[in-house]
């Protein structure tokens, strides 16, 4: 599926999935099939000449044929690729950049999505640290909120968490593997002190 990506002027990497039924359609005849009666009988009309006079058979009578009734495929009116620019053209703010890229090129993981950066020319991803920062904070946080909740984590254990993430000098940290490996020992339902698999 593709993606439309873009940058806002703050540096936050906004992702737009468009919605395929937003595509547009249209629909073509296909053949025709007998037209079929309450009864499951088919339906008959008269049978007419090319002049569209009716036509009789030797003895004068009228003749029937089946009535006939057209079969209809929904098919798209428009390509993926003029479909995905048309939904740009419309949900990217006017005077921004964007790019088309394949759902493929995201990355794998979804870890501090709010740190994302994305260079358009060379088509790359990265962090931003000090922004990934905050958002292992909140996540640290709301894990810790969630063993709370499942009455698997006390509130003493809790405030253990509040503890070694003020005891964090986040200032000192200046890689993402750092970073990675600040998740608190409060919290011991991880592996190898990571919130997430390395970053990658």
């Amino acid at each position: 599926m593709k993606k439309i990506i873009y940058t806002n002027a703050d540096n936050s990497v906004v992702v737009i999935t468009p919605a395929p039924k937003a595509r547009l359609t249209k629909q073509v005849q296909i053949g025709e099939k007998k037209a079929l009666g309450i009864d499951g009988e088919s339906l008959q009309i008269l049978k007419k000449d090319n002049s569209g006079k009716l036509v009789e058979d030797e003895n004068g009578e009228f003749l029937y044929v089946d009535l006939m009734i057209p079969v209809y495929e929904t098919q798209f009116a428009e390509t993926e690729n003029k479909f995905i620019e048309r939904i740009a053209k419309k949900d990217v703010p006017t005077g921004l950049k964007y790019k088309i890229i394949d759902e493929t090129e995201l990355p794998t993981s979804r870890s501090w999505r709010n740190a994302w950066t994305y260079n358009i020319e060379s088509s790359t991803f990265d962090i931003d640290l000090e922004k990934a920062k905050v958002s292992q904070k909140e996540i640290i946080i709301a894990k810790a909120h969630e063993r709370v909740a499942k009455n698997s984590f006390g509130t003493q254990n809790f405030d253990a968490v509040i503890e070694e993430i003020e005891a964090i000098d986040f200032d000192q940290i200046k890689t993402k593997d750092e970073l990675y490996n600040t998740f608190p020992l409060s919290i011991n339902n991880r592996d190898g002190n990571r919130v997430y698999k390395i970053h990658k």
